[in-house]
């Protein structure tokens, strides 16, 4: 998780830029290529072009941060394999029920936080798409799956290259990539109608946060142990969550999606409140909340003092998805007045 903190940044802008590749016929009249309408479809994904010659069929997800993408346009039956631990509470009894179903392909993780599967494992599962990132030390990347025929969709958050990489995250980008996905998986009308319900949780919540205005607060992820947290800053989506909620984030001037930091800085800035957020790893949210509370210094915190903390699943405010939009919801609600 750790690495995975470091090295694997927030999803900022748009997924990718999609455009029909398949032949037009030359403007001779010639006939349209197999397959469904829209397809082959090309894709600009980490400053490559990728093409999927149909709708895919046989998905798998390398990782879960594409779950709530593709759950939004109703794709999510097309998932044959996944990696990945589930965190209990972020999804709804319908789609956790769905991911219980999906096979897991993975071993786990290493001590650095990669996921641990192999190339072969992958390719076995006959996928006409996968979608994730290139996990370090597995063999797996856009490359060696090409030569088995499979295309791969990077996240951008997880793009090799860090000049690839989106900035700037917004709540508009939740509702484009959500489009993205519909096109992907021609589901078009799916994705408008999940992109509209976005819209309208999202007036809901700025409606019910305005009393939240004014105050501080700071976003810091709590690892199993005691290591000392790590804070967002302004190039997360948490800093657009809190933004949305009407609270200044005391990291927005530090530009880094997530960085490390001391404690006596966290006590330097003494929010009015804190969001903790933690992975699958991290226990139950009494057990999160007690960790941090009992590193020393935090209880010389004005956010500790008072109780004015929010522990959830950090799936809830790490990417622009649909999740997030639950994250806000959740923050609104803690810290109305």
């Amino acid at each position: 998780m750790r690495r995975a903190l470091k090295t694997l940044p927030l999803t900022l802008a748009v997924l990718f830029a999609l455009g029909g590749c398949g032949s037009d016929g030359g403007g001779d009249g010639g006939p349209e290529p197999a397959g469904s309408a829209g397809f082959p479809l090309t894709v600009q994904n980490c400053g490559e072009r990728v093409t999927l010659d149909d709708v895919p069929q046989r998905v798998v997800l390398l990782g879960l941060d594409a779950v709530p993408l593709v759950d939004a346009v109703g794709a999510l039956d097309r998932v044959v394999a996944l990696t990945g631990k589930l965190d209990e509470g972020v999804y709804s009894e319908a789609t956790e029920a769905k991911l219980k179903k999906i096979p897991r392909i993975d071993e786990g993780q290493d001590a650095s936080g990669t996921v641990q599967v192999s190339r072969e494992v992958v390719v076995a599962q006959k996928p006409d798409l996968v979608i994730g990132f290139e996990p370090e030390g597995t063999g797996i990347t856009r490359r060696s799956l090409a030569e088995s025929g499979i295309p791969l969709v990077v996240l951008p958050s997880f793009c090799p290259d860090p000049a690839d990489i989106p900035k700037a995250p917004s709540f508009d980008d939740v509702e484009r990539e959500i489009e993205d996905y519909g096109r992907l998986f021609d589901a078009e009308d799916e994705a408008k109608a999940a992109a509209a319900a976005v819209r309208t949780r999202l007036r809901s919540v700025e409606t019910s946060s305005l009393g939240a205005s004014g105050r501080t607060v700071a976003t810091l992820f709590v690892f199993p142990d005691d290591t000392p947290p790590s804070a967002y800053g302004a190039s997360s989506m948490s800093h657009a969550v809190t933004n949305a909620a009407g609270l200044t984030n005391v990291f927005g001037d530090v530009e880094e999606r997530v960085f490390d930091l001391s404690f006596e800085r966290i006590l330097a800035k003494d929010p009015d409140l804190l969001i903790l957020v933690t992975g699958a790893e991290g226990g139950s949210p009494e057990a999160v909340k007690k960790r941090f509370t009992e590193l020393p210094g935090a209880k010389r915190l004005t956010a500790v003092r008072n109780q004015d903390i929010l522990v959830q699943p950090f799936a809830l405010t790490n990417l622009p998805t649909p999740l997030a939009v639950r994250g806000l919801e959740n923050v609104a609600k803690a810290f109305a007045e």
